[in-house]
């Protein structure tokens, strides 16, 4: 009975130990995809001049010609994804 008592005590904190090992990349995964759905939202439209400016949270810009969806122009996110992560969790 002693040995197995001692062998569940072992059994559940081997279990913890990775658990809380695989804790901090699941967060990370987590913060990834949040990252992925917060980046494609429109931060505002402008229109102007027979353009039409989208800028979505991460700063990328698309321009299109206006009452048309074609696109002229589209400018990459000018940042890191550290800095995003740091932007996304400053907004919220």
């Amino acid at each position: 009975m002693y040995l197995a008592g001692m062998m569940l005590l072992l059994f559940i904190l081997i279990q913890n130990v990775l658990m809380t090992e695989f804790t901090s990349e699941v967060e990370k995964q987590r913060a990834l995809l949040e990252l992925e759905e917060w980046r494609k939202q429109v931060k505002y439209l402008h229109s102007n001049n027979g353009l039409r400016i989208v800028k979505f949270n991460d700063e990328r810009t698309q321009i299109y010609k206006a009452g048309t969806n074609i696109l002229i122009d589209d400018f990459p996110s000018p940042h890191r994804r550290r800095t995003l992560i740091d932007k996304m969790f400053k907004e919220t």
